[in-house]
């Protein structure tokens, strides 16, 4: 199992740093005969491995080499945020609001244990009435499933003739079949994904989308057009983060703030590509 890059870097940091504090311990004076037979040694030894290891050579060459392994995995895990070329998400921007809507009636929800029974968990909620607001029709009530299936959908986008206030819905009915998330959370994309391999059965005309509020690039378990793979299911991420916050999560108002104050935050465009998308034919 491959390790995570920070799990990797911490490590190499670790093994470095003992190395370091071993050979602080070590005298100082030496005697010439044991200099010399270490150096021997160590060159036999390089000798004997083909394959040279530099993290088996002297302590100066090992923390040289795991500092600068170090930087790499730390470069990589740290920069995709920074190098990602998108403007930074502003109070004004539409998917900030989304994610603080979210926060509200998640809190709303807590406090009225029957809404979300009514219309759904808090991510759901605030996309429906991002959509509604454009004009389009959209499926009033939660766990919505097509006739024949027992699969439960967050969001389809209905025809203009359908009813919004089903809790079934036949395939000449359906336009669009969303998958609505707030971040993703481990094997996502593939219980995705065999959700909707199994709804593509019902017609060739259907089509799919997962919407996910924010999350970090480059995460293990980010859905994306190739991880749910197939040409006619599209992931749209809306919000880039730096990082997960830890105070209260992505259902704190204040987290949401600090993460935007911070800088934390960045706007993909996948929202405005996801209007454009929904709205062909």
């Amino acid at each position: 199992m491959q390790q995570p890059i920070d799990f990797v870097a911490i490590t190499i940091l670790k093994n470095a740093s003992t190395t370091t504090a071993t050979n602080r311990k070590t005298p100082k004076k030496q005697t010439e005969k044991t200099f010399v037979h270490t150096k021997q040694s160590n060159n036999n030894q390089k000798e004997k491995n083909s394959k040279y290891n530099p993290l088996n050579s002297d302590v100066k060459t090992q923390n040289k080499t795991a500092c600068y392994l170090i930087t790499e995995f730390h470069c990589y895990s740290m920069s995709l945020y920074d190098v990602l070329k998108k403007p930074l998400l502003t109070k004004k921007d539409e998917e900030y609001q989304m994610l603080m809507e979210v926060t509200e009636e998640y809190l709303h929800q807590e406090r009225e244990k029957s809404a979300q029974k009514k219309g759904g968990a808090a991510p759901i909620v605030v996309v429906r009435e991002h959509l509604l607001r454009r004009g389009f029709n959209l499926t009033f009530n939660p766990n919505i499933k097509l006739v024949g299936s027992d699969i439960k959908n967050d969001l389809l986008l209905l025809h203009s003739t359908a009813n919004p206030d089903q809790e079934e819905y036949a395939t000449n009915e359906v336009n669009m079949i969303i998958s609505v998330k707030n971040n993703v959370i481990a094997n996502q994309s593939s219980i995705i994904k065999e959700n909707f391999d199994e709804l593509n059965q019902f017609s060739p005309d259907l089509r799919f989308a997962v919407v996910v509020l924010s999350e970090k690039i480059g995460h293990q378990h980010e859905v994306t057009d190739e991880k749910i793979g197939n040409k006619r299911y599209l992931s749209f991420t809306l919000v880039s983060r730096r990082i997960y916050p830890k105070d209260g999560g992505l259902y704190c108002p204040k987290a949401i703030m600090d993460l935007l104050r911070n800088k934390d935050l960045k706007k993909t465009g996948d929202w405005e590509r996801f209007i454009t998308y929904i709205k062909k034919p």
